[in-house]
């Protein structure tokens, strides 16, 4: 399609780039978003009140599966939906949402929940009425507002006055791409992309004037405050005069959306190569709106199409997401004008499961490719990857070749470990055992990343094939490196807790030393101060102290297994029943999983979270099942009965020393005995760690 909207051409087809007329924006700022205008606040409640009625049968018309459905990913299971929760990081699902109930809620982390209301409320950031009248346009319902006091009136808040000022700014720099003849070399380059006149109305791209404050003085023209200028990120305070200038000069705009089409901020690409040392591309500051490492370009225009499609097309830049979209892919997004993120990774993960990373196909595009594979792994993905022909960028190749041809080299992607591979073989000499060895470490590197042992053995099995190494060196390897890493947290773990840095050889300061003789260490210490009654208090209630912190800690870890994988509670519940339990919490919790286990012979953590109504539980099962406490290459039943062992034996250990207790002894015989449980406590303790090193599985004592 030719280029139509330049300077030279003023035919009427110029009129379809016009920008939207700037009264509306003028009014918006003039006779609501500054202060003591007359009239309605803008963004804020509005001019009446909503009548229950109305909300009624707004919730009644609204599908809460149709709402939820257009900003996540739900899949089906029985009568219910489930999805990864929207509002914090996770991996498995715990947002349920219920149409017969019309109601949503998170069994994770934020326990949040609600109806179709709040939940708009909370994803779009709006208030109660905001939300009505969303849902309302949706369904079809008409809202008659009653009248409104002046109690109900709102002032703008901070947040609308910006997003205002954005508002404007962005209709400011389109209207100059339009019909500044300064902007020809803007539009020189945008005609030179082959972006057509569509695109740049449908992304609202801009000109920013090669001037100091040209933005500045329109937006103060039409009243909008110094203050919300520079806090937008539009404007910037010279430190030697204190004037504010413009922050973007002589750039082409490309405006910045939330995942609600609001704008937040812009990108700027530098024109022509008059002054190489300013960079080429730059964005907003951050800003209370505008986060560069979280937004994704395009997930607005993109994010239903991505939901339909359940695939995601990940690109380096503006003109790649803008050229794919004009061909008809409606699932591009892209970074905003610097690396991928792993927050960006988390954001799209929470739409869809499957990606596909389409960077440009020279080398510094791979490059920056193969670097972000452990941001995908870690969140669980399992993406693939493009590489173009002749080191093109998706732009260039769908101008070159078309949608189609672009659409075959994403249905053939990589695997990211045939990826991975073929990054490694241009690096290394696989026919050199050295060469061979640090491409295979380099590897496990990014397999340790995987949640899922089914994605382990899959990425171990084609490794081997394509590094020339045999699958069980691999996984040996493989082993050796998660019981590394399992220990090393369980000891940073421990040095959290207890305020200290602890280390694998760290033992506690009142326990005897290896291999010193019963009585060598808490009574020797007590005869060097003269008071061998106090030492032998002292050493009982460290003991004590020291023997109900590991009991509670293996209490949880096993209650914790039993919640990842149910099948043993009954053997557990056989040999340590809820009662003894020492915590009462733990024996409460294992009691209702006992219970639930004997009636419906399931007791998942989704079953228990779908029909238990203590919160005090529902908040210890929720901590627990958090916890990571059996790897995932280690056997869950080997854990549980490891973990079991260690109760039963310490069990043992207090009541010999009750028993101990309460047989006559004088003084210097208690110490004695005291010192002994604690060498004992110690070397059972021991033996933990050293099962759990050795076997993966039973949390340190």
């Amino acid at each position: 399609m030719e280029w139509n909207i330049c300077r030279r051409q003023r035919a009427p087809r110029r009129i379809s780039l016009r920008p939207a007329p700037l009264r509306a924006v003028e009014c918006r700022a003039s006779e609501s978003a500054l202060p003591g205008a007359g009239g309605p606040a803008w963004g804020a409640k509005g001019v009446g009140r909503i009548s229950p009625q109305v909300k009624q049968e707004v919730l009644a018309r609204a599908a809460i599966e149709a709402v939820v459905g257009d900003y996540v990913a739900l899949k089906r299971a029985g009568a219910t939906y489930k999805a990864r929760c929207p509002f914090h990081e996770e991996r498995t699902p715990s947002f349920v949402v219920d149409p017969r109930r019309g109601s949503w809620r998170c069994f994770g982390a934020c326990s949040e929940g609600g109806d179709a209301i709040s939940f708009v409320m909370k994803i779009e950031n709006v208030s109660y009425p905001e939300a009505v009248r969303k849902l309302a346009a949706r369904v079809g319902v008409v809202i008659t507002e009653s009248p409104a006091s002046a109690q109900d009136r709102e002032e703008p808040g901070e947040r609308d006055r910006l997003f205002a000022t954005l508002a404007f700014a962005a209709d400011f720099f389109f209207a100059r791409f339009c019909d500044d003849p300064a902007a020809e070399a803007a539009r020189a380059y945008v005609e030179s992309r082959g972006i057509t006149a569509e695109s740049v109305n449908g992304w609202r791209l801009g000109y920013a004037p090669d001037s100091w404050d040209a933005l500045l003085s329109a937006a103060r023209e039409k009243g909008f405050s110094d203050h919300h200028i520079e806090k937008a990120g539009l404007a910037k305070r010279s430190e030697k005069s204190g004037y504010l200038f413009d922050f973007f000069r002589g750039r082409l705009i490309f405006p910045i959306t939330d995942p609600h089409d609001r704008v937040i901020g812009f990108g700027a690409r530098r024109l022509g190569d008059d002054d190489e040392t300013a960079p080429k591309y730059i964005n907003t500051p951050e800003t209370p709106l505008f986060h560069k490492g979280t937004n994704v370009y395009g997930l607005a225009r993109a994010r239903r199409d991505i939901l339909k499609e359940r695939r995601a097309l990940i690109m380096e830049g503006y003109t790649d997401v803008i050229m794919a979209h004009q061909h008809a892919i409606r699932t591009a997004v892209a970074p905003l004008g610097t690396a991928l993120t792993r927050e960006q990774v988390q954001v799209l993960r929470r739409v869809t499961d499957e990606m596909v990373v389409v960077f440009d196909g020279d080398e510094p595009g791979q490059k920056s490719a193969e670097g972000k594979l452990p941001y995908f792994l870690e969140e669980g993905c399992d993406p693939r990857l493009v590489t173009l022909p002749d080191g093109q960028d998706p732009c260039d190749f769908l101008r070159a070749s078309g949608a189609d041809a672009f659409l075959a080299q994403v249905d053939g992607a990589r695997w990211w470990g045939d990826f991975l591979v073929m990054r490694l073989l241009a690096r290394h000499d696989l026919a050199d055992p050295l060469g061979r060895q640090r491409a295979s470490e380099e590897a496990l590197e990014l397999v340790r990343t995987l949640s899922s042992p089914v994605q382990r053995d899959i990425a171990l099995q084609k490794l081997s094939g394509g590094l020339g190494v045999s699958e069980e060196a691999l996984r040996q390897r493989l082993l050796a490196l998660v019981r590394r890493d399992r220990v090393r947290a369980q000891f940073a773990g421990e040095a959290r807790a207890s305020g200290a840095a602890v280390g694998p050889t760290t033992r506690p300061a009142d326990a005897p030393a290896a291999g010193s003789a019963p009585g060598s260490g808490a009574a020797s210490t007590a005869e060097a101060a003269g008071d061998r009654s106090g030492a032998a208090e002292t050493a009982g209630a460290r003991a004590s102290a020291a023997g109900d912190e590991a009991r509670a800690r293996h209490e949880a870890a096993l209650l914790a297994a039993l919640l990842w994988d149910d099948q043993m509670i009954g053997e557990v519940n056989a040999d340590f029943p809820p009662e003894r339990f020492r915590d009462r919490a733990h024996g409460r919790l294992f009691e209702r999983l006992v219970r639930r286990f004997a009636v419906a012979g399931s007791a998942s953590y989704a079953d228990f979270v779908a029909v238990e109504e203590d919160e005090a539980l529902l908040a210890l099962a929720r901590n627990l099942r958090s916890r990571q406490v059996v790897h995932e290459e280690a056997r869950p039943e080997v854990f549980v009965r490891d973990t079991l062992d260690w109760l039963l034996r310490d069990e043992r250990l207090r009541q010999a020393l009750a028993l101990r207790r309460r047989q006559p002894a004088d003084e210097s015989e208690e110490v004695v005995q005291l010192a002994e449980v604690l060498r004992l406590r110690r070397e059972a303790c021991g033996k933990s760690r050293q099962a759990a090193e050795a076997g993966g599985a039973g949390p340190a004592g």
